[in-house]
């Protein structure tokens, strides 16, 4: 069996195992290239052992390999496993933990050889133990994944999954018992070094407790099954997760909000306040746009107001992004109702007159004006009010303008964008050489050149070549690769702006059940990014169960089925959608 990949899906390249990658094929190319006596150099110079007087040498022996079966082995590995770490953890840390795995590696072999074997000069070579380091920190943080497996790249292509935390504990537990069964023997494997550097990993990730990282992302990722198998909410069963998130991450805000949802459905409104409450609580505290939006949403809900401070913070909060009629919403209820002369009362009556103004409402800001010159005849805030009763709609809240972008900010841009390409191309190459048919290729080329008696290290480096470039030529989108990175970087950074303040408001708009609205934002951004298959996910969804306009859920259902993989979510959602509407409209 051979894997191919987990069932993790990465966020973003994982530039530091791709860097790493390139690091030991550029060393091996050295070594392929050299003469059997600048080879031996290098290794006598470079490897780990009791004859090396080369100080790094714990480090750089970690880049030399014995074969290109050794090298593609550790470099798969590495690939597949330290990706979803390196996510995980971050760049720094994974850097870090994999030349400490590495030390580790080299000091158990080191201990365990020189009891076997007293004066050996033998050396160890290879990124094993490093690899090995980062293979238990994602047995520890990933327990939950699954491995994609192939039977035999050549013979049995068959692909399934498996999971990862069993397979992996029994490779251990052979390397272990290997390591136990060599001392005293010359073997051309150092297991003591796995060992060394899966046991260091075990360690950092238990020290660092991300089991309890893995054990939250493994409820998350319960909840959102639950979610996507059921109509939201209010036919799930998911109370068990949230509450087990809550516990898992007590600071959380979004965990508390969506309890609330949970128990708004259920009609079990006592819960759903409490809930509510601590949501706001916590957003107000990390993201405060999103916890005035849930005020609306708890007043709303309630059907009675908060405390004053919570409608006047989210009012403010609102004007700063430009949301009048949101500010409105959130301010009537308490805007007039029981006055009393407190400083609060004041900014929040003075916040609603203005807000009427700029929403053309007249009749209720000279409504709410008579009452707050009688109740605060002092107040610096009435020549402001008197004022704005003359001006225009558009200039009561006026915008601010934003700021120039520096040159400088836009030539990093670019420079970000030319290595971001470079990445993307090392991990197309690595995806090409763990491809099954690469192998396929490879191995075919090789017998040949075994059978023609012409087995040398540069021929095998030309039919390695060979095999990764028919590969490349049958596996890859090259046009679409290139064609990412023509469009100027200042435009797409500006672009990325426009999508992410689209889908925040689409989003909020959404939760304060603003169906037509969200589904307009929605619309807008997906006229930016046709691929966002997030976006088209939830606008299929609005169309189809909250607008039930069944044409245009069709249609983005079709879209969503045309840009989602056929191994993600949502195209099998996309499938159902469809069958549903299409159902719906025949009854």
């Amino acid at each position: 069996m051979l894997p191919l990949g987990t069932n993790i899906e990465l966020k973003r390249l994982p530039k530091a195992t791709l860097v790493l990658i390139v690091l030991n094929v550029l060393v091996f190319s050295l070594e392929a290239f050299l003469e059997p006596g600048g080879r031996r150099w290098l290794f006598d110079l470079f490897r780990f052992s009791a004859v090396t007087k080369n100080p790094l040498s714990p480090i750089t022996y970690t880049f030399l390999h014995g074969n290109l079966f050794h090298i593609v082995g550790n470099m798969l590995f590495l690939w597949i496993f330290g990706g979803p770490v390196e996510e995980r953890i971050g760049v720094k840390k994974y850097v870090y933990y994999y030349f400490g795995a590495g030390l580790w590696s080299v000091a158990l072999w080191a201990v365990m050889h020189q009891l076997g074997h007293p004066g050996s000069p033998q050396g160890i070579i290879g990124a094993s133990g490093a690899v090995s380091g980062v293979i238990a920190l994602y047995l520890y943080r990933c327990y939950y994944s699954k491995l994609k497996m192939v039977l035999d790249p050549i013979f049995l292509p068959f692909k399934f999954n498996i999971p990862a935390a069993p397979l992996i504990i029994f490779w251990f537990a052979k390397d272990l018992l290997q390591g136990i069964g060599s001392v005293g023997e010359t073997t051309g494997v150092a297991y003591w070094g796995h060992v060394g550097g899966f046991l260091f990993g075990f360690a950092v990730a238990r020290i660092n407790r991300y089991g309890h990282e893995g054990q939250l992302e493994h409820t998350k990722d319960k909840l959102l099954a639950k979610l996507r198998e059921s109509d939201g909410w209010k036919t799930s069963n998911a109370e068990k997760e949230l509450l087990q998130l809550i516990k898992l991450s007590p600071q959380d805000p979004e965990i508390p909000y969506q309890l609330a949802q949970f128990y708004a459905a259920h009609d079990r409104r006592k819960e759903a306040e409490e809930h509510f409450q601590l949501a706001i609580q916590r957003y107000l505290s990390t993201n405060s746009l999103l916890g005035a939006s849930t005020v609306l949403e708890l007043y709303q809900y309630r059907g009675k107001p908060l405390s004053l401070h919570y409608h006047l913070k989210a009012a403010e909060l609102f004007i700063e992004q430009g949301w009048t009629d949101d500010a409105f919403k959130v301010l009537a209820p308490v805007a007039t109702a029981g006055v009393s002369a407190d400083a609060l009362t004041e900014r929040a009556m003075a916040l609603f007159i203005k807000a009427c103004l700029a929403l053309e409402k007249k009749d209720e800001a000279a409504e709410a004006y008579g009452v707050f010159s009688a109740k605060f005849p002092k107040s610096r805030q009435l020549p402001v009010l008197t004022k704005a009763f003359t001006l225009h709609p558009n200039d009561i809240f006026p915008v601010r303008a934003e700021e120039p972008a520096k040159p400088a900010v836009a030539e990093s841009g670019k420079t970000s964008e030319k290595i971001d390409a470079g990445f993307e191309v090392a991990a197309v190459a690595v995806k090409i050489v763990s491809d099954p048919l690469f192998f396929f290729l490879w191995i075919v080329l090789m017998s040949i050149l075994s059978f023609l008696g012409k087995n040398s290290w540069q021929t095998q480096i030309s039919m390695f070549t060979l095999a990764f470039f028919i590969t490349a030529f049958y596996r890859v989108e090259w046009l679409d690769i290139f064609s990412t990175y023509n469009r100027p970087s200042e435009e797409k950074a500006r672009q990325e702006v426009d999508i992410s303040l689209c889908l925040s408001r689409a989003q909020l708009a959404e939760r304060g059940e603003a169906f037509p609205k969200a589904a307009e934002l929605y619309e807008q951004l997906l006229a930016m990014d046709a691929k966002n298959i997030q976006a088209r996910f939830n606008l299929a969804r609005i169309y189809h169960h909250r607008l039930q306009d069944r044409d245009n859920a069709r249609k983005h259902y079709t879209l969503l089925k045309e840009h989602a993989p056929k191994d993600h979510p949502f195209h099998g959602e996309a499938e159902r959608g469809l069958q549903e509407s299409a159902f719906s409209s025949a009854g």
